[in-house]
């Protein structure tokens, strides 16, 4: 798995390119953890 804390902005497409799947998991992880931060305030 990617680690989210090393791609840099510029290499985003790169890494959509590369893996897809893997970018839209990691995309579900981050909006469901967004999701539960907004419900615990």
């Amino acid at each position: 798995m990617l680690d989210i804390r090393r791609i840099h902005y510029g290499e985003w497409q790169f890494v959509i390119r590369r893996d897809k799947k893997e970018m839209y998991f990691i995309l579900r992880i981050l909006f469901f953890l967004i999701f539960l931060i907004n419900e615990g305030n």
